[in-house]
């Protein structure tokens, strides 16, 4: 174990098996006793420090290390001076921990300031000093949406580390991996995809699977996957993504945050977010606000999440003003006809049905359902939602016929766009059960409809359709909804 390790462990400073002393502050090296730390301490105190700071962010103390930081920027800059190497890096260090807290103008202030004193200093675009500032500006400027100029802070950091550094250096796979993550934010797929792909490879073979700066990239790679429609790929990379930025960098750094909501967002996109994923939308909620603030579209989509999955479990009262929110915010910054506000709109329907407005709610999902096929066509999936969320409307007023319509034409264009293995897709085969069990007028049909309802049973057991109301499985409601259905109603769904 732990005593055996160090029994067996080398001297930092001069080689020598069996050293114990652990460096007191990173703990993370031995030495054989005060006199080799102290000969040793010149060469450690860089790697100290980082582990040191390391340590405090995985505990989320990230405040504490940005305060530490500001000390030893004030102390280096009187010791060395404003334009010495040593100042240069330590504002880059707390750009870093700026960044990681959302304190974007005084990030951007100091990674300027450093950038203009590495020129100042005579340092040109080859230095390596003024490279790193090259990167920590343009990952600002990302940060802030200026995307233009955060790729040409990437593409000379890029540069410059190919020719001064190789091909195979670690900074110039994390430069490679910056210039694709804000091609992919610019939705360039095909410019992002050689730039992600060669990153991981090269930190993969350079840093190894389990490095920080890999999992970041294979991060990036799941999100290129993800933007590419890939969705089964993108999946286990963001998972393992997350799960290593918890073990690294803690549960409240910026990097957890920004790759639980690629998650989340990933889930959403599947038609996966339910009840169980209620924790995790609850903390992504948490985290963007205390990092982006209450207004920022990654807040915003969060709320409208929560605020949908607590609807769907029947918590209206808790789920009404997270989408009253959402919905004024997205009216007044995008506009009513925007398709983000007509999403929320859908939403906003589903709640005034839920609070017994059913007469409101189709009204507010018609004007939904008309603006989104004339700004995104019919068979987008977010109207296809429209549709669908018209005919569970239409249902709970008693308007079969109408929400029969409504419930068909959003199950066809699901099959055909989403597929039949889609959450969104079974979702509405389960709204349609539902309807041909109340549209029913003949209970004598059940036995000729046996072989069929078992077909059916089967069908969506291998389909994998989740389980509903604890252990009751989902066949049950379609044998009982279809049980009293009419064969010529039953025959034109296919399951």
């Amino acid at each position: 174990t732990l005593r055996l390790r160090v029994i067996m462990a080398t001297c930092e400073c001069c080689g020598l098996a069996g050293a114990t002393a652990l460096c007191k502050d990173c703990r993370s090296v031995v030495y054989c006793d005060e006199a080799c730390r102290l000969a040793h301490a010149y060469q450690h105190v860089e790697q100290c420090r980082q582990e040191r700071h390391s340590q405090l962010i995985r505990e989320g103390k990230i405040a504490e290390v940005e305060g530490m930081l500001r000390k030893e920027l004030a102390k280096t800059r009187k010791k060395c001076g404003k334009l010495h190497v040593d100042s240069m890096r330590c504002i880059s260090r707390l750009v870093y921990v700026l960044l990681a807290q959302a304190q974007l103008e005084e990030a951007e202030g100091l990674a300027r300031e450093a950038l203009e004193g590495n020129f100042k200093a005579e340092r040109n675009e080859m230095h390596e000093e003024t490279l790193r500032s090259l990167q920590d500006l343009g990952r600002v400027l990302q940060e802030k949406g200026d995307l233009k100029n955060a790729e040409i802070m990437f593409s000379k950091a890029l540069q410059g580390r190919r020719e001064s550094l190789g091909h195979e250096h670690h900074d110039t796979l994390a430069s490679m991996g910056w210039l694709g993550s804000v091609f992919l934010a610019q939705d360039r797929l095909k410019d992002a995809e050689p730039l992600i792909r060669e990153s991981v490879k090269g930190k993969r073979r350079v840093l190894g699977d389990h490095h920080p700066n890999t999992m970041t990239a294979l991060g990036s790679l799941g999100a290129l996957l993800y933007a590419q429609g890939k969705l089964s790929e993108a999946q286990p990379l963001l998972q393992e993504a997350l799960l290593r930025s918890r073990q690294v960098l803690g549960d409240s750094h910026q990097s957890t945050v920004n790759s639980l909501n690629n998650y989340l967002s990933l889930l959403r996109n599947q038609g996966l977010l339910r009840g169980k994923y209620e924790p995790l939308m609850r903390e992504a909620l948490a985290n963007n606000r205390r990092l982006y603030g209450i207004d920022h579209p990654t807040t915003l989509q969060s709320s409208l999440d929560l605020g949908a999955v607590l609807l769907e479990q029947g918590k209206v009262q808790e789920a009404e003003p997270l989408i009253l929110r959402v919905l004024e915010k997205r009216m007044s910054k995008l506009g009513e006809k925007n398709p983000e506000t007509l999403m929320c709109c859908i939403t906003m329907g589903l709640l005034l049905q839920a609070q017994g407005e059913s007469d409101k709610a189709e009204q507010a999902i018609k004007v939904v359902v008309a603006g989104l096929e004339k700004k995104m066509g019919s068979l987008h999936p977010i109207t296809l939602s429209s549709y669908h969320a018209l005919g569970q409307i239409f249902h709970s007023q008693g308007k079969l016929k109408a929400a029969d319509e409504a419930l068909r034409k959003s199950l066809e264009g699901r099959r055909q766009v989403l597929g039949n293995d889609h959450a969104d897709t079974k979702a509405s085969i389960q709204s349609l059960i539902d309807l041909l069990s109340q549209r029913a007028a003949d209970g004598s049909v059940k036995k000729s409809l046996d072989d069929r309802i078992s077909k059916v049973s089967a069908k969506l057991q291998n389909q994998g359709y989740p389980l509903q109301d604890g252990n009751r499985p989902p066949e049950a409601d379609a044998i009982e909804g279809l049980a009293a259905a009419s064969s010529s109603e039953f025959d034109d769904i296919e399951f």
